[in-house]
């Protein structure tokens, strides 16, 4: 075993629940957002209406993009953004900004 301890592990404990390539909690408030105001878009405004529910749907296409190799992508981009928000919060202009990790 080349000295390595071997352990069972159940990945799918680490994975949010998807719709179709979209997380459960996303795709429901998302669905929920873009009925009410479909229907009170169109009341008001007649067929401009449906705006919002469209930039809404292009919101889920584009989050089914982003976890489409990856179930946790999104949890990957709320650290990025929030490391950019410290960055900015701070003013650093010597320190730089990287995603990436440490490579070993």
């Amino acid at each position: 075993m080349n000295g390595k301890d071997v352990y069972f592990t159940y990945n799918g404990l680490n994975r949010p629940a998807m719709v179709r390539g979209v997380p459960l909690m996303i795709l429901l408030s998302c669905g929920f957002l873009a009925t009410f105001s479909g229907f009170i878009g169109v009341f008001f405004l007649g067929v401009f209406g449906i705006i919002f529910p469209l930039i809404i749907g292009a919101f889920i296409f584009t989050v089914k993009v982003i976890c489409e190799n990856d179930p946790n992508a999104l949890r990957v981009v709320k650290l990025s953004l929030s490391g950019m928000m410290l960055k900015l919060k701070h003013g650093d202009r010597i320190t730089g900004f990287d995603s990436g990790g440490y490579d070993q």
